[in-house]
């Protein structure tokens, strides 16, 4: 006989598959997990929560077992966890790091946020050394210790 994913079902099995990998998502190296990927960004922990959530859900479906649901999650927060850090990957590939160019005047922030303070404003042409992106917001060095983030849409990889 079939099981039907009801509203009730759906939440029990996202609390399920979370509780279910509370270690697995804590640890910060190794193995299994979640937030060990080296490429910057949220597509890995937010792939290993997805993965945990369909894996506990096909778990259950599967067999009457409640080790059924817990296998699920974990082995769907293990591949999720992993395509979201290929993910990472291929964006930081894209992204490059290292020396960038302005293409036109952008502010530099305190944080990755238009609201936040600014800290200085780049001229077209100034480079600036890219380490670390948070989303579309680049993580610079622009000389003389002076950090700061900037849109990256307004910088240019320069080969160098």
């Amino acid at each position: 006989m079939h099981k039907f994913l009801t509203t009730t079902m759906a939440a029990t099995a996202i609390v399920a598959s979370l509780a279910a990998v509370p270690a697995f998502a804590q640890t910060g190296s190794g193995i299994g997990s979640v937030v060990n990927c080296d490429a910057s960004g949220s597509r890995q922990v937010n792939g290993a929560i997805i993965g945990a959530v369909v894996g506990n859900i096909i778990g259950n479906n599967i067999s009457d077992n409640k080790n059924s649901s817990e296998i699920g999650a974990v082995t769907g927060a293990a591949a999720g966890s992993y395509v979201g850090c290929q993910q990472q990957r291929k964006l930081a590939a894209q992204r490059g790091h290292g020396q960038h160019v302005a293409t036109t005047n952008v502010n530099v922030r305190a944080r990755p946020s238009t609201g936040a303070a600014r800290v200085a404003t780049l001229q077209p042409g100034q480079n600036v050394k890219v380490f670390g992106y948070s989303g579309s917001w680049a993580r610079v060095d622009m000389g003389g210790n002076r950090l700061g983030w900037v849109s990256a849409n307004y910088l240019q990889p320069t080969g160098r």
